[in-house]
């Protein structure tokens, strides 16, 4: 392994990273889990060889909506290279690793609004960031509308012309609209953590397996944020083939909470159409209209993220042969 060339104008820096005020608005989705299996095979079991290994915990997807008011490195000399503030719109799946029996997340869209968040992203752990221009309100008490305008192609035949416009839209519903969902600010976080997981699990049943609900449990009440990332590099010489490809863990970890609550109120998603962008195909959201948001809530906390791990491909043990 060499040492990494540093660049002028390199905006990849060495984790750990910290991030402070970040402000975090979800929506959880109904999806079809039989989709969201067949995003876990093609874009983590496949790639490790581990047949059925991750799985969806159930029939949800949350989409994410974050104000990063500060990230910057931990590491030196990264650390005196200043700090950098970043708008992010994701989908999050909740996977369950059934080797290991713990929950992961797995991102298979994120977009954000510099540069450098989605350089550190993609070549350091796999997030697979793209750009966008993206609209997060000042406070949750102001959050009535949140979206993502991006770079798209809306149908793939030949000579379709890229175009920017309004992928992710997040509005909420008119007071009028009866809100039969929790509400209310959480000065704990256990309290937070089993509100939000009772009525999901309620639900979902994400729980069925006891060890599965201890481990979770504990990651959650100490914001452990397991997740998995496919870090890949598209190789030049045979483009249909991988340079490299890893399946790439990381937990990071809250450092503190300053603010908890599920916000009272309905909330609607839309999702535009690209063939570019197949969210609500390879999601298993409903491909037309609106989509109702099942509970919303908003988080505020510091974080950092550090190192990685590679899961390792499975492999193959042959019998030997019988000697005659």
């Amino acid at each position: 392994m060499q040492s990494y060339i540093d660049r002028g104008g390199e905006l990849v820096y060495a984790p750990p990273f910290i991030a402070e005020g970040v402000e975090y608005y979800g929506f959880v989705l109904d999806a079809d889990k039989r989709k969201l299996q067949e995003l876990c095979d093609r874009y983590l079991n496949q790639p490790i060889g581990g047949r059925g290994r991750f799985v969806p915990a159930g029939g949800f997807v949350v989409l994410a909506c974050c104000n990063l008011a500060s990230l910057r490195s931990k590491t030196p000399p990264y650390d005196n290279f200043g700090r950098f503030v970043e708008l992010e719109v994701a989908f999050w799946v909740m996977t369950i690793d059934k080797a290991n029996k713990r929950l992961f997340w797995f991102l298979p869209y994120i977009f954000v609004d510099n540069t450098y968040a989605m350089a550190m992203g993609r070549e350091l752990y796999g997030f697979p960031k793209s750009i966008g221009t993206i609209r997060i309100p000042p406070s949750p008490e102001e959050a009535t509308e949140f979206w993502l305008d991006t770079l798209v192609v809306r149908k793939h035949p030949p000579l379709s012309r890229g175009e920017v416009l309004r992928l992710v839209q997040v509005r909420r519903a008119p007071a009028g609209d009866i809100y039969s969902g929790p509400s209310g600010t959480f000065h704990e976080l256990g309290d937070f953590v089993r509100n939000i997981v009772g009525f999901l699990d309620d639900r979902l049943n994400l729980f069925e397996d006891i060890r599965l609900f201890i481990r979770s449990l504990d990651d959650l009440l100490h914001l452990r944020i397991p997740m998995l990332f496919l870090k890949q590099i598209r190789d030049v010489v045979q483009p249909t083939q991988a340079a490299y490809q890893v399946v790439v863990e990381t937990t990071p970890f809250s450092s503190r909470l300053h603010e908890a609550r599920v916000l009272g109120a309905n909330y609607d998603v839309i999702i535009e159409p690209c063939d570019s962008h197949p969210i609500c195909p390879e999601l298993g959201l409903t491909a037309t209209g609106a989509l109702r948001s099942k509970i919303n809530f908003y988080v505020k906390f510091d974080f950092e993220i550090g190192l990685g791990t590679i899961i390792r491909k499975k492999v193959r043990r042959l019998r030997p042969r019988a000697s005659r």
